[in-house]
């Protein structure tokens, strides 16, 4: 078989693929939207600046449990209400802003932990945020103040004090390793 043939199948079957890919994460997507909130899945409507603390709680608590999904651009009814940007250059700012405010508050190592996705789902632009858990206590720093959160249901949960901490650490860390 001629080499142009052969390069102009597998592109033709690449391109398949990857279609075929995006369409079932959208399906996925879908999905957890109509699962709605819970350990691993948290909405937030938009990107607002005062969305970003929140943000980077969700992550830390997600980093500290079992990982999970925020998307943006879903509000608390789960609907689908897309995130207001003017371009997706706006949205790659935003990503690089979350990737720089976990480095700078909560640890660069952290930063390998999260991945993004940009979706369309009824003609809307939605961010997907997947974190993985991490194998180590993931602190947030703020203000020279220290805190650790963990997800308990669709919540966000802050340790009150260091006992919490070293109860949890060793139920959930500590499983880890052995």
């Amino acid at each position: 078989m001629d080499s142009k043939i052969s390069l102009s199948i597998f592109k033709g079957l690449v391109s398949y693929v990857i279609g075929y890919l995006d369409e079932e994460y959208v399906y996925a997507t879908e999905n957890i939207i109509k699962k709605g909130e819970g350990v691993t899945i948290e909405f937030k409507e938009s990107m607002s600046k005062i969305g970003k603390p929140d943000i980077i709680k969700t992550i830390c608590a997600f980093l500290n449990t079992r990982g999970g999904t925020i998307l943006l651009g879903i509000n608390d009814a789960s609907r689908v209400v897309g995130i207001k940007v003017g371009s997706l250059k706006e949205i790659d700012n935003y990503k690089q802003s979350i990737i720089q405010l976990i480095r700078d508050k909560v640890g660069a190592p952290f930063t390998t932990n999260i991945h993004f996705n940009t979706e369309k789902i009824d003609n809307k632009i939605l961010l997907r945020i997947n974190c993985i858990p991490s194998g180590v206590p993931a602190i947030l720093e703020d203000n020279g103040l220290q805190f650790f959160y963990m997800r308990s249901g669709p919540a966000n949960i802050q340790a009150p004090n260091i006992k919490e901490v070293i109860s949890y650490y060793k139920k959930r860390f500590e499983s880890v390793k052995n």
